[in-house]
């Protein structure tokens, strides 16, 4: 099968790698596993799409995917299976013309349909702070999910579609991007640093994405708070964002984070945030 395959002969891969489903695994330790999981699968997929038997094609991506989900090649696959919904990506920016420009070119080298991306950036000059420009930002985008991003992020290029395929099978309506290389504290301080949400999600927090009380800080720990007080929230290992931010050690402290990061600010912040969480726990929250 994988030589017709490599041929290009559709009708002997299909032939051949429908046989290799009939023997069964045997308990021989040198057994190559693939061969008896998601291989025959990945074959056959390609096989009768090819010779326009599409229901088929879609059984057995359906199976090859079930083995390995996050596989590269699946992850791109799923477009011709199923509709993927349009993405909204709102980046507040102030300066850093470099850092965006890497977040932007991210963005088009992402493993997704481009044309199912829209990205709304926004320079906050005169400045109105994150929060509030966030909010201008998503009033504007028409995706079916939001991502928030930022001017000293890069994507991976899987990430977006992990993202999704972790949402839509956990059925949860946040999934926090993977910004701290996979190290999460006990009180998953920093987990919601960047993270996609669903429409439905922001019409509940009356598009408010970050409460707009907030300066800056805390306003992720928040709407973590909130969405698992909903059960809505999940993290993702797999969905992997680059965060060149001054906290992870080999970052200038510019001018730009001294404008979110003064020790006033932060401390009203703080004390906003212990405010908020306490009430959320306290009573029954709005949403419900």
């Amino acid at each position: 099968a994988e030589y017709y395959y490599g041929v290009k002969n559709a009708n002997q891969t299909a032939a051949y790698a429908m046989a290799a489903l009939q023997i069964k695994k045997s308990n021989y330790y040198a057994d190559f596993q693939p061969y008896y999981q998601n291989l025959p699968h990945e074959l056959l997929y390609w096989a009768f799409w090819q010779l326009n038997k599409f229901e088929d094609s879609g059984y057995h991506f359906t199976m090859a995917h079930s083995y390995k989900m996050f596989e590269p090649k699946y992850l791109h696959d799923l477009r011709f299976y199923i509709e993927l919904p349009k993405i909204s990506f709102v980046i507040p920016t102030l300066g850093r013309k470099e850092g965006l420009q890497k977040c932007l070119d991210s963005i088009k080298n992402l493993n997704y349909p481009q044309e199912k991306v829209e990205v709304l950036y926004e320079e906050d000059e005169p400045r109105i702070g994150v929060p509030k420009l966030v909010k201008r930002l998503v009033s504007k985008a028409t995706g079916e999910w939001v991502v928030y991003a930022s001017n000293d992020i890069e994507f991976h290029p899987d990430s977006i579609i992990s993202a999704f395929i972790t949402a839509r099978v956990n059925k949860k309506s946040l999934v926090s991007f993977n910004t701290q290389d996979g190290k999460i504290s006990a009180d998953e301080g920093n987990i919601c640093e960047h993270f996609m949400i669903h429409r439905s999600m922001v019409e509940k927090l009356k598009g408010e994405i970050f409460d707009t009380e907030f300066n800056h800080v805390g306003v992720d720990n928040l709407l973590w708070a909130q969405m698992r007080k909903l059960s809505q929230n999940i993290w993702c290992k797999r969905a992997l964002v680059k965060h060149n931010h001054f906290s992870k050690g080999d970052v200038e402290f510019d001018s730009v984070y001294a404008l979110a990061w003064d020790e006033e600010s932060v401390k009203k912040d703080r004390e906003l945030l212990i405010k908020k969480l306490a009430d959320l726990a306290l009573k029954p929250y709005p949403l419900l």
